[in-house]
């Protein structure tokens, strides 16, 4: 995928665009710590191989950031960020497949309004991972071999 951005692909739905940056600069307000949240958002754009997101740095994660697909074993990460890391790979393989065991250990750790910005945040960057990998242009194709030819 080429380095086309959020506002680009936005261009042609300028409505959309203003709400869209309405809710991230909710997102991105001080409610959440931003840290947490740049955990979660790498972890999704790595999921889906969203490469314009993971060209973003919204937030310094320092050793972290290197080692999100370690989160479970890697020593680097407290058990906050554990609990929102777990629920955030669910949600993201099959939201339908969050488990109450998954919603607790986010409950133990966030409050009943962080719960909600969480919630709100981690499907914003959901949906902007589909949006940008159903939109932005196709992969070149790969040269053929004169082989096929």
């Amino acid at each position: 995928m080429s380095d086309i951005t959020v506002d680009e692909l936005f261009a042609p739905l300028p409505k959309a665009h203003e709400h869209y940056r309405a809710l991230d600069e909710l997102i991105w307000d001080g409610r959440l710590d931003v840290a947490l949240l740049e955990l979660c958002r790498v972890r999704i754009a790595m999921l889906h191989r969203c490469a314009p997101q993971l060209a973003l740095q919204r937030a310094d994660l320092g050793d972290k950031r290197g080692a999100i697909a370690q989160w479970p074993t890697s020593p680097l990460f407290n058990e906050t960020e554990r609990a929102v890391l777990r629920f955030t790979e669910q949600y993201v393989i099959d939201a339908q497949g969050v488990s109450d065991a998954d919603a607790a250990l986010v409950t133990a750790v966030l409050s009943g309004s962080e719960i909600a910005d969480f919630t709100v945040a981690i499907g914003a960057f959901d949906a902007i991972c589909r949006f940008t990998l159903a939109l932005g242009p196709s992969p070149a194709p790969a040269a053929s071999s004169a082989k096929d030819a």
